[in-house]
């Protein structure tokens, strides 16, 4: 059970994000920073949300920059740009997870990621691990993936891809 935000740790913060826009459908993250053995982030690291640029994503950006928190968008397209800075975003990269490009400089210099996969996406467990590759180079001190209740469903195999990606995170963040 979390204990809330602050309470254990200075350095953790928890986000109330309104999923689709809807109080009734509210939903805690946890995207603080921890340290790391790699690199202590400063005070004022940014969160990079990875999708923010989608409709979870903009309600992750939104929860974060209300609570104060400096937000790194991490966008596909600059079509993009005008939703996540209107979500609070103070600052909008661009990143095809397909391929990684700008990957490097969107998680350079950030404490946490919270990284949303493309729905569906056939490749999921290979963004993943670009991203997760990216993130420990970087010395990111927390990546947060975003998942589904049940990933060992074996009626859904886009969930089986999640426990996958799950479990290749896990390995290589520390």
């Amino acid at each position: 059970a979390n204990p809330g935000p602050g309470a254990n740790d200075d350095l953790s913060t928890a986000v109330l994000a309104q999923v689709d826009d809807d109080p009734s459908q509210q939903q805690e993250l946890d995207v603080g920073v921890t340290s790391s053995p790699h690199s202590a982030p400063t005070p004022n690291a940014p969160v990079l949300v990875i999708g923010a640029g989608g409709k979870t994503g903009t309600a992750v950006v939104r929860a974060l920059a209300a609570r104060g928190v400096k937000v790194r968008a991490a966008i596909r397209t600059e079509r993009s740009r005008g939703r996540a800075n209107a979500a609070g975003a103070s600052e909008c990269t661009i990143a095809d997870l397909a391929t990684g490009r700008g990957l490097g400089p969107a998680i350079e210099g950030v404490g946490s990621i919270y990284h949303l996969a493309l729905n569906v996406h056939p490749d999921e467990v290979g963004i993943a691990k670009r991203v997760a590759n990216e993130a420990a180079t970087q010395g990111a001190t927390r990546l947060v993936f975003h998942s589904v209740l049940h990933p060992h469903d074996h009626s859904m195999p886009h969930h089986l891809r999640k426990a996958d990606a799950e479990e290749l995170i896990r390995a290589t963040v520390p």
